[in-house]
């Protein structure tokens, strides 16, 4: 088994909660067994919040970027 089976195998073991030697080997398995098995957190640790404006050209602004930050911290997903 390869390190991206591995690693797959661990992410498995993290969404479904099963033990990692019912997992499959082979990463299309995998694939299939999380699919199956995935149980979503009852309580989600992200708060939804309305997106920043576009930025209005090719490259963002200070005022922009800074805007982004702070809507991913309000979001909870930076401190």
């Amino acid at each position: 088994m390869g390190n991206l089976e591995q690693e797959m195998k661990l992410l498995a073991v993290t969404l479904t909660g099963q033990e990692a030697d019912i997992i499959p080997d082979s990463l299309e398995d995998i694939c299939h067994f999380i699919a199956e098995n995935y149980k979503a957190p009852a309580e989600v640790p992200f708060e939804q919040v309305t997106a920043p404006a576009d930025a209005a050209a090719e490259n963002p602004t200070k005022a922009e970027f800074d805007g982004l930050i702070a809507k991913l911290k309000e979001a909870k997903i930076f401190k």
